[in-house]
């Protein structure tokens, strides 16, 4: 699919809206996948932030900084997807975006060096990226790759493996994962870029996880044990061993999330600590890898006495990943995360079009899907201190990622709208769990 060009704007307007009716969640789902599939898919490859037209550039743009992790985070709904309804067509999809992060994979002509995006040479094209022309010179990439890119790229990796790919996607997926790890073996554990000096955000070497960002610990630990299962190859277990248990990256692991009050600086890392945690969790051993793992998942979910735990965010993924593999463990501790599927869904059905997009998208949508164009605020106004509920926040790229408690306006026209890559992950996650149904 070529970039779409559509342009779609106005206003929301809420008068009246405060009795009508919100679309079921399945209802949801499909809107926000049918957008994503029109306006913010290209061969596959997910495109984040769609800059309307305007009169210097008469084109619809994209600002793709993040797409090899957002289509990472696709490719993984698109498993959740399959694993829940053995859709064909999800399955079909999910071969579009492993076939895009093989690009992305590739692209740069060095083996294991990622590129955040790619487009054709002829492509009509904006964006304020270091970018470069592909050996072949049939493509342009960006660079200066950072741990994020490569953390949502083994996650997509994992779960297709797990769930999507034929014998022979398996074995592709194995070559990605493996030409990864490889590239940051031999660079001392740093992703080194094209001009052969690290990138910015693209450390996981010891003095880096052990003084300054522990994170790093879990994101290479994930990039690690993936491998290790894709490949089953004895390099590469012995490779994860040797980081997780000789190396201490495990322990320091258990430390991922900052924790200094009264907030963590950046909510987008607690993504990508889930991120981590969920493959992590899904292939580990019992043992001193799910002790590390657990005690990590822990701490992060509850905090201490100066910063809140994931607990309080209100985030549909987290608290999906939280029951599924803590709460087993911690049955009274977490009873209420065992017992409460409404709690967990709420954030979905608060969760507005309006967030993503301007009045006119949703009036066309809500015309060709059935649902009201004016949708109501449901939810309660939130106390001090307390995480703001979705329908409240203010327009995102991600809800995932923002601070949760701070609420904005989400009803005005924008010059930028956003793909729905966040719902559709918590979602699915929620069907393939079976905490939602295809009547909720």
């Amino acid at each position: 699919m070529r970039f779409a060009t559509t342009i779609l704007a106005g206003i929301l307007l809420l008068g009246g809206a405060a009795t009508a009716d919100t679309p079921a969640l399945a209802k949801k789902a499909e809107v926000f996948a049918h957008d994503l599939q029109e306006r913010f898919l290209f061969d596959g490859q997910v495109m984040c932030k769609r800059r309307l037209p305007t009169s210097a550039r008469p084109f619809a743009s994209f600002n793709m900084p993040d797409n090899a992790y957002m289509t990472g985070m696709y490719l993984g709904a698109l498993s959740f997807e399959y694993d829940a309804t053995n859709s064909n067509d999800a399955r079909a999809r999910a071969r579009d975006a492993l076939n895009a992060l093989e690009l992305l994979c590739t692209v740069s002509g060095q083996p294991g060096l990622l590129a955040r995006a790619a487009v054709p040479m002829d492509a009509e094209w904006y964006d304020d990226g270091i970018w470069r022309e592909s050996p072949d010179g049939e493509y342009r990439w960006r660079g200066d790759v950072s741990s994020d890119q490569m953390t949502g790229v083994f996650f997509g990796l994992a779960y297709a493996y797990l769930h999507t790919a034929s014998g022979p996607e398996k074995r592709r997926i194995a070559a990605m994962a493996s030409a990864l790890v490889d590239h940051l073996e031999r660079n001392d554990w740093r992703i080194v870029g094209y001009d052969g000096e690290p990138t910015q955000w693209g450390r996981y070497d010891p003095e880096y996880v052990s003084k300054v960002e522990p994170m790093n610990a879990l994101l290479l630990l994930q990039h690690l044990k993936v491998t290790a299962y894709v490949t089953d190859l004895p390099k590469y277990h012995a490779l994860y061993e040797r980081m997780a248990f000789d190396e201490g990256y495990a322990e320091i692991a258990v430390n991922a999330r900052r924790l200094r009050g009264p907030f963590p600086v950046n909510h987008s890392d607690d993504v990508l600590l889930y991120l981590a945690y969920a493959p992590l969790l899904s292939l580990m051993d019992e043992g001193r890898e799910a002790e590390a793992y657990i005690a990590s998942l822990r701490r992060t979910w509850e905090g201490d006495a100066d910063t809140p735990g994931a607990k309080a965010e209100r985030n549909p993924f987290f608290e999906l990943i939280t029951r599924h593999y803590l709460a087993p463990y911690f049955p009274d501790d977490y009873a209420e995360l065992v017992e409460g599927d409404e709690a967990i869904l709420a954030p979905l059905r608060e969760f507005p079009f309006r967030m993503k997009w301007n009045r006119d998208t949703i009036e066309a949508y809500a015309a060709q899907f059935g649902f009201d164009a004016d949708e109501p605020v449901i939810s309660e106004e939130p106390g001090e201190g307390e995480a703001v509920p979705y329908d409240r926040h203010a327009k995102s790229w991600s809800a995932l990622v923002g601070n949760p408690y701070e609420a904005g306006d989400n009803t005005a026209d924008a010059a930028t709208e956003y793909n729905g890559h966040d719902y559709l992950l918590s979602y699915w996650l929620a069907r393939q769990l079976g905490v939602a149904g295809p009547s909720d």
